[in-house]
This record gives structure tokens, sequence and C-alpha cells, in this order.
């Protein structure tokens, strides 16, 4: 019995999807897991298939960015982190995180916008990186002799965490 090109080719595809599936499984668990390299090659894999929607790419692309923010790669995790800012401009927590990495970066500016912008899509969240915008943003605001501001989002920071509350008060004094 022959098996014509097509047919030999679809054989070759039956064989092979088992083994893309475990490899594309494999490259998950590297994007999720804590290993900085194995994060950023899991992470770099999933974005090269190019068979993510919009929202799991946004997901892909802020893992690999913590992979290279780990590896103080500012350049890379802020590249990263702003891809997935592009894809999902509604996640909070992106948002926190790449303010975050601009105030290590000194850029206080940026930082205060992102954590604003993380503030705005989640007003009455209570989430660990919501309390962490509140109370980051408050030291911003301080470094820029804001001291109205930053009283205000250390209130909200001891309203929202009761347990951040001798951090807090010291950050007042």
């Amino acid at each position: 019995m022959r098996i014509g090109l097509a047919g030999a080719a679809a054989f070759v595809a039956m064989l092979a999807a088992p083994a893309l599936a475990q490899t594309r499984a494999d490259d998950a668990l590297r994007c999720v897991g804590p290993d900085p390299d194995d994060k950023i090659v899991g992470c770099s894999a999933l974005i090269a298939a190019g068979d993510k929607n919009p929202s799991d790419l946004a997901i892909v692309y802020y893992n690999r960015a913590g992979g290279h923010d780990a590896k103080k790669d500012s350049a890379a995790a802020l590249a990263d982190y702003t891809k997935a800012v592009e894809l999902d401009p509604g996640d909070a927590e992106t948002h926190v995180m790449r303010g975050w990495l601009y105030q290590r970066l000194g850029r206080r500016d940026d930082a205060i916008a992102d954590y604003s912008r993380a503030l705005a899509l989640s007003p009455g969240g209570d989430q660990l990186y919501i309390v962490d915008a509140y109370f980051r943003r408050s030291e911003l605001y301080a470094q820029k002799r804001l001291y109205r501001q930053a009283l205000d989002d250390i209130n909200r920071t001891i309203a929202l965490k009761p347990s951040f509350d001798a951090l807090a008060h010291n950050a007042r004094a």
C-alpha cells in the first residue's frame, strides 16, 4: 500500500502531536516555575509558538518579565512588562509590578502613573499587590514632598491591611 505525500505528512503530524503537546506542557511548567532561567526559556518558547490569545500571552510576558527581573536584567523585564500591559491593559497586578521596576530604576513619575492606574483598575481591591501599590506610591509621594498624598496612601494601606500598621506608622513619621 502506498501512502501519498499528504498522507505521510498527516501521519507524521499525528505522531508528532503528543510530543508537541508534551513539549508545550514542559514549556508551560518552566514558564511558571521558580528558576529564572527556566522561566525565560519556557516563556520564550510559548511566545514563539504564536498560538496564545492576547490575555494568555500577557500572562506569559508577565512571567518572563519576572525571570528577567530576578536576573537583574531590567531592560528585558521592562520590555516584557510593557508588552504584557499592551496585551492586557486592564491587569492591575502587571501595572504594579512594572511600577515597582520603574521605582527601582528611579523613574518616579512612571512608577506613580503605573501604581495609580492599578489602583484605578481595582479601586476596592484588597489584594496584596494593591496594598503594595498604595504603600509604594506613598513612598514616592513623600520623596516628591507631596506629603498630603503620601499620608492619604499610608492611611489607605493601614485600612486595607492592618498588619502593615507598624510599617505604615514608621512611614508616617
